[in-house]
């Protein structure tokens, strides 16, 4: 963010968020391939100091710098895909378009995207993954009280 901004004074960033314990949850699940990635993703413990680390920095990009951005909820994506893509379009100044809710078809079409999560790009939309933190609720706890700081910050339950 702080090097977008420096090489795109006027850029408009998109910030999208997603609960902070399915974050890590997601993190933990997945199997990466960058090593720096995957050294700082081996236990929960490691993924959550990642975390807030990264949210920490983002903040001081944004106190610093006077980022702007447009926020972007994972939650709520997946409950009203067009409006919350139609916002997005709006800020960026971008004209909403019907195919927009194809992604998925045009992922497959270009044989994927270089994601963790590139199969599920190519899946679409499901609304299963949201809150999926509650299933792990118990093996969640010890980093639960260092992660609760964001959770409020972001407007979401700890429940």
């Amino acid at each position: 963010a702080g090097l977008m901004r420096r090489l795109f004074p006027d850029g408009k960033l998109v910030f999208i968020i997603r609960h902070p314990y399915d974050v890590c949850l997601s993190c933990f699940f997945q199997d990466f391939r960058n090593p720096i990635v995957r050294a700082n993703t081996q236990t929960l413990n490691d993924i959550a100091q990642w975390y807030i680390h990264v949210m920490d920095l983002w903040h001081q990009y944004c106190d610093t710098l006077g980022l702007e951005y447009h926020t972007v909820r994972y939650e709520r994506l997946v409950e009203d895909f067009d409006a919350e893509v139609q916002s997005r379009c709006q800020y960026r100044d971008i004209p909403w378009q019907e195919q927009m809710r194809d992604f998925n078809v045009s992922a497959r079409q270009q044989g994927g995207v270089v994601t963790a999560s590139y199969h599920q790009v190519t899946e679409g939309l499901y609304r299963h993954a949201r809150y999926r933190w509650r299933h792990f609720s118990g093996q969640l706890n010890p980093i639960v009280p260092r992660l609760r700081p964001f959770v409020e910050r972001f407007g979401y339950s700890s429940d």
